[in-house]
């Protein structure tokens, strides 16, 4: 697992608050309900985490930020994957747990129309001051995985086990664009 620097955390935290704190203003029909708002939120704190990290590991990329996706998911229409690194898209997905959580857990409606070529996993401590980047896995493995059912919708179950180191996938993708080259 790749540890989080607390500074990172703070500073998502931060930009996520601010988003929130305007988000608040809207009039209550804009809202989504309560646990809808706190998913959200906390995809947004993975992927400001995870484009935080890549800029310090110096990985270019294109993040393509929840905020202007956020009327597609509205109206329930495919979006784009979260970021697209050397012309591969990468999804972020984000859980809390008291302990290392022993499954992921993948939409199935949503990635059934929202693949990408990597899915990125990142767990949270409750109190989020804590982060970590569990691993990885290819976008092709995960309908291979068992369906669950989940509060909302079911999901494929992706074991903690089954996922790769990130640092793997930093180097795949500085050697693609080595190839790129």
């Amino acid at each position: 697992e790749y540890e989080v620097e607390p500074a990172l955390i703070a500073e998502a935290k931060a930009i996520v608050e601010s988003v929130l704190n305007t988000f608040r203003k809207y009039p209550r029909s804009k809202h989504w309900a309560e646990k809808e708002e706190w998913n959200l939120m906390l995809g947004w704190l993975a992927e400001i985490v995870f484009d935080m990290t890549l800029n310090q590991l110096r990985v270019p990329h294109i993040w393509l930020h929840p905020l202007i996706q956020n009327e597609k998911v509205r109206r329930r229409e495919a979006t784009e994957p979260d970021f697209i690194i050397n012309g591969k898209t990468v999804d972020v997905k984000a859980s809390t747990k008291e302990k290392r959580p022993k499954y992921f857990h993948v939409n199935k409606d949503r990635w059934l129309d929202h693949k990408s070529d990597y899915v990125v996993f990142f767990w949270f401590s409750p109190d989020l001051k804590h982060a970590w980047i569990s691993g990885w896995i290819e976008g092709e493995k995960i309908e291979g995985f068992p369906v669950k059912k989940l509060l909302y919708s079911p999901a494929f179950e992706i074991p903690r086990t089954d996922l790769k180191p990130i640092k793997s996938l930093f180097e795949l993708l500085k050697n693609e664009k080595e190839v790129k080259k």
